[in-house]
């Protein structure tokens, strides 16, 4: 069992596999005694790991949040550009909850279109999901999206919905993104920003 949360912008790895380099949560934490030491060791880089031999940590977890899905797209264009937008102030990727019965993919490729303004997108592959946390007045949402990396050959305006909150959408090359994104952006994006530049140095 090995599960990744985003708590803010801290990395917590709920397993029954020991990781190594990470910071060990202390034996028996509750999940709010949780949050609370993970706001005391936000200034660590490093991982935070909490020991969870039968998964019953993970239902605890769990139980303690309204949980949601979402999909979105790392969509790289013919030049290996990545389509980034800028969401209150942050760099962002495509993303947005799930309607009833919509399938992942069919939700990403909807939420990249509606939020950038493009269309005929092709799914090449299915990415590796992310969880991250946040909370609304006092309700701890946790939220699952499902990442679908496409590709865009158009040459479509992009047009950014303002409507959700965003100011800016553009094709960034590998570069750009490791100068200006990597430094404002959320923490559970990091993974696939990194997945970027591997695959399109």
């Amino acid at each position: 069992m090995y599960y990744k949360v985003f708590i803010k912008n801290a990395e917590v790895i709920i397993s029954n596999h020991v990781v190594d380099g990470a910071v060990v949560a202390p034996e028996g934490i509750s999940v709010d005694e949780l949050y609370t030491w993970v706001e005391e060791q936000e200034s660590s880089n490093n991982s935070i790991f909490v020991q969870d031999y039968y998964g019953d940590f993970w239902d605890e977890f769990c139980s303690h949040h309204k949980q949601i899905e979402a999909a979105g797209g790392m969509v790289v264009n013919d030049e290996n550009e990545l389509l980034i937008i800028k969401r209150l102030g942050y760099w962002d990727l495509p993303k947005g909850k799930l309607e009833k019965a919509e399938i992942p993919k069919t939700g990403a490729i909807r939420e990249v279109e509606e939020e950038c303004g493009i269309s005929n997108l092709i799914v090449q592959e299915k990415l590796p999901s992310t969880w991250h946390t946040y909370q609304i007045k006092s309700k701890k949402i946790l939220k699952k999206t499902h990442w679908f990396l496409m590709n865009y050959a158009g040459e479509e305006n992009l047009t950014p919905q303002i409507e959700e909150d965003i100011t800016e959408v553009k094709f960034a090359d590998p570069n750009w993104v490791k100068s200006n994104v990597l430094n404002n952006t959320y923490g559970s994006l990091m993974p696939l920003f990194y997945t970027y530049l591997t695959r399109y140095k």
